[in-house]
């Protein structure tokens, strides 16, 4: 049942009303049937109550200054979008935007090594309004994760210590799955703070990634038919949150194909993982025409916002605790080096190593030894120490 049909109107705001349709419509149909994605009937739940129009304009206006000339390249269904995504959860929308900007950002300065990659896409026939948009609506499949999961408070450090209590019949049994039968724990793994540095120091691991979502969540809400709005998107309550919200991908995808954006669709549906290890969206840059996969770009721009932001389970880090997750995430494969070593190395060359303290600094050195095995591992690659024009200087 959805609660809104019988609220009051006289009782509640227009805006009121309609955030309070959005967090409530759920899931009724059979999951892949996609004109019944929750996205899609939150919208016209929303045009039926005559809210829809009057929120686009308000939304229009909140990231006026944000989007500035590329608002042109937006038509009507993708305001509608970013309407009932703001709507579902105003946290998730700020943080699109805010990524469109840092890529945006990003793709049309000169780089440290007089690289511009707006002029690099357009070589290559890339239309920097699809990008654009594939940024801004990344996170759009978000809408079909259930509310609960989405907006849930748990931090780390609480859901280490749930972890903690739970050892014997959660903690373990799931590490043994991903690290194999004969993982124990350390025996300085003595507390849950201990718990916490050991899951990200030594097996580079958040707890949301090992406690299933029933832990973390109040009875109330999985009693709520919880389970029932998790088989949408093929999970249940065992399992953790991590795997719950990378489902939001694939949601994504399927929200921007049927809108008919088959390659914002595509962008967005592997800005985290490439499926299947295939890299779509590949263009060649630069001198030495290295090929790069532009979900490269959204994730870099994703992760970095991400990190650099608070959120209502963490406080906000610094410009380096962003960088080293990104040479993490380079390490990994999850973004390719090439463009990751772009990435940070611009950004390096605004940090002072001088300015900083305590574990800032042994961040920092990580940071040079990832860039400088990179480039030792590939002919031809920029120095980062080098600026355009001590390039220049030197070609001279």
């Amino acid at each position: 049942m959805n609660h809104w049909e019988n609220i009051v109107p006289s009782r509640e705001t227009p805006g009121e009303r309609a955030r309070m349709i959005a967090q409530d419509v759920e899931h009724t149909s059979e999951k892949g049937d996609p004109s019944e994605l929750r996205v899609l009937k939150i919208r016209n739940a929303l045009k039926e109550r005559g809210l829809l129009e009057q929120e686009v304009a308000r939304i229009k206006s909140l990231f006026k200054a944000e989007l500035g000339p590329f608002a042109r390249h937006f038509g009507d269904d993708c305001w509608e979008m970013l309407t009932v995504l703001e709507l579902f959860d105003e946290e998730t929308a700020w943080h699109c935007v805010d990524t469109y900007e840092i890529a945006r950002n990003k793709v049309e300065k000169t780089l440290w090594n007089g690289l511009v990659l707006a002029d690099e896409f357009h070589a290559e026939s890339v239309d920097l309004g699809r990008f654009y948009r594939a940024c801004l609506l990344h996170d759009v499949g978000k809408i079909e994760v259930p509310h609960a999961v989405l907006v849930n408070r748990v931090t780390d450090e609480r859901c280490a210590a749930i972890l903690f209590q739970h050892q014997d019949d959660v903690l373990l049994p799931r590490l043994r799955e991903k690290l194999g039968d004969n993982f124990s724990l350390p025996k300085s793994v003595d507390s849950p703070g201990a718990l916490l540095q050991f899951l990200y120091d030594d097996l580079h691991l958040r707890p949301q990634a090992v406690a299933p979502i029933k832990l973390l969540l109040d009875e109330q809400s999985v009693d709520d038919g919880l389970s029932e709005q998790l088989a949408h998107c093929g999970c249940t309550p065992d399992d953790s949150l991590l795997d719950i919200m990378r489902t939001h991908d694939t949601h994504s995808e399927k929200i921007l194909s049927h809108l008919g954006y088959t390659v914002e669709g595509k962008l967005a549906g592997s800005h985290h993982q490439h499926k299947n290890g295939e890299h779509r969206y590949r263009i060649t840059i630069g001198s030495l025409q290295v090929s790069i996969d532009l979900a490269d770009i959204v994730h870099l721009a994703d992760v970095e916002n991400a990190i650099l932001s608070r959120r209502h389970y963490k406080d906000k880090q610094t410009p380096i605790d962003a960088l080293r997750v990104l040479s993490l995430h380079a390490r990994q494969g999850l973004v390719e080096g090439y463009v990751a070593y772009l990435w940070i190395a611009d950004e390096m060359q605004s940090i002072n190593r001088q300015a900083l303290t305590g574990s800032e600094i042994a961040a920092y050195d990580s940071l040079v030894s990832f860039l400088d095995t990179e480039r030792s591992h590939h002919l031809g690659w920029p120095d980062w120490r080098t600026t355009t024009m001590e390039m220049r200087k030197a070609a001279a």
